[in-house]
């Protein structure tokens, strides 16, 4: 089916940008733009590597041969489509040929700075377009090239235009990781490169490689910790380690900073019970008053990560985050005590529910990067409080080291904000420490006094300190390796 409208036409012979792949055959690129108008983005081979008079294509019922050819998604404000183009003529492709996976498979919204991409697989033969992250759940259209097309698209290195766009100039960055400006107020259109098509998604959790088995390489339930971004592994060769503990102690102390912590947040008067009330009672209209966690930093700024690089996140029974994301950083997130909710976000918040839900638990690993579940939610839906470690860092070649991370406030907007921290870890820990001790010591805990200190409505917390005296005592405490469930919505 042939597109009959003169401005589509003309719109093709406009291009505002082309640039061949990092990886000359394939690969993902994405455009950060605000349109305003319709644009396409298109995948043609470099006519510098076509054998003259001996590439051929065939369009739709047309059956239409011509030496060169290209495909790509047209977008405009109703609707994308697929379209090839064969010298004058465009043709648009059926949507019964090709898979969607939304009410509107355009993502046009005029006047917004969004990401728009496109992968090519060039084994597959297969065009994805999507917006966002580039990942399974934000694919809005996936179209395979004809087999009369597929000789010219397998092989050949390719280029990739940007038509129609006309807002400004586009500079081209050619990267291992997207690094996409997300950034309130940055004006400057963009074009980033992913050197692999987006085949699937890698998963969310980590296993330290030295622990892979073939089966685990088959089912890919995991990430191996060497395939992570360089910037994720030197965060994971910290927080990996097995004495990054809460209850490991230098001098070997009788009290544990785990039930340490349970007391604080359940004493009303204690240091982490005040702070949590205090942080309530400054909540914005709008905000639930369980909105909020207890930021602990670790360590001191190193200049490289928005904030302090390490920090020790405390989600009491039932709080949360709002949704965020990271500053466009790299981090690596471990689970020290309890489970905790976590839940994926596309950027810019263009969908309503998460991308992604998963029961994070102690031992677990989780990573982000730029473009990898860099936007979520945490939120602790157990009795018990939850702990978590992060790790965050820039990549080596970030020459933006954007301070903020940013957030999704009531009204649904995204607002930037420093990281601040309640607490510094070693001065906390101290304290804790303290508290807990100078309680004990008013009241001795054994186990039927230690029962009865727990009020009635917190049975759990009870049955968790009785169970944590019994491992202590006979030294059988182990953490589970890999219990998460992850739930694909």
């Amino acid at each position: 089916m042939a597109v009959k409208i003169d401005q589509t036409a003309r719109l093709m012979a406009e291009v505002s940008w082309e640039g061949s792949f990092p990886v000359l055959r394939g690969g993902v690129v994405t455009f950060s733009l605000k349109p305003t108008q319709p644009f396409c983005i298109s995948v043609r081979p470099d006519p510098d590597f076509l054998p003259a008079g001996k590439i051929l294509i065939s369009v739709d019922l047309d059956r239409v041969e011509h030496e060169a050819g290209w495909v790509g998604v047209l977008v405009n404000k109703d609707s994308a489509h697929v379209i090839i183009g064969c010298q004058g003529a465009l043709h648009t492709v059926p949507p019964s040929d090709m898979q969607t996976q939304a009410a509107n498979t355009s993502g046009y919204q005029a006047e917004r700075w969004l990401s728009y991409w496109v992968s090519f697989d060039p084994d597959a033969c297969v065009l994805k377009y999507g917006i966002g992250h580039h990942m399974e759940e934000t694919i809005m259209i996936a179209y395979s090239l004809p087999a009369s097309m597929s000789c010219l698209f397998r092989t050949t290195p390719k280029l990739v235009c940007l038509h129609g766009y006309t807002a400004g100039p586009v500079e081209r960055r050619s990267i291992f990781e997207a690094k996409l400006c997300t950034l309130d107020g940055h004006e400057a259109a963009t074009v980033e490169f992913a050197r692999c098509p987006l085949i699937t998604n890698p998963p969310p959790l980590v296993m330290d490689s030295s622990q892979l088995t073939l089966l685990d390489l088959g089912r890919r339930d995991y990430l191996p910790s060497s395939d992570l971004p360089p910037a994720c592994q030197v965060l994971y060769q910290h927080l990996s380690q097995p004495c990054i503990d809460l209850d490991w102690s230098p001098d070997g102390g009788s009290c544990s900073l785990v039930d340490a912590i349970r007391h604080s947040l359940n004493t009303p008067g204690a240091l982490l019970h005040t702070r949590c009330q205090e942080k309530a009672a400054r909540c914005a209209p709008g905000v639930p008053p369980k909105q909020s966690y207890l930021r602990v930093s670790v360590g001191v700024p190193s200049g490289c990560s928005p904030g302090i690089p390490y920090v020790l996140e405390i989600w009491p029974s039932g709080h949360f985050s709002p949704v965020h994301n990271h500053g466009n950083a790299f981090g690596i997130v471990r689970i020290l005590h309890g489970s905790i909710t976590a839940r994926t976000f596309n950027k810019h918040l263009t969908c309503e529910g998460p991308l992604q839900e998963a029961l994070l638990t102690k031992g677990d690993i989780t990573w982000f990067s730029p473009n990898w579940y860099q936007t979520h939610q945490l939120e602790n839906h157990t009795g018990d409080f939850c702990c978590t470690v992060q790790g965050f860092q820039y990549a080596d070649d970030d020459d933006l080291h954007w301070p903020y991370m940013q957030f999704k406030g009531p009204s649904g907007r995204l607002h930037n904000f420093l990281p601040v921290s309640d607490f510094d870890f070693c001065e906390m820990r101290e304290a804790l420490l303290a508290e807990y001790a100078a309680a004990r010591a008013q009241q001795p805990c054994t186990r039927r006094g230690l029962a009865r200190q727990m009020t009635p409505d917190s049975p759990l917390e009870a049955t968790e300190a009785l169970a944590s005296e019994d491992a202590a005592a006979d030294g059988s405490a182990r953490i589970p390796p890999f219990p998460s469930v992850i739930t694909l919505l």
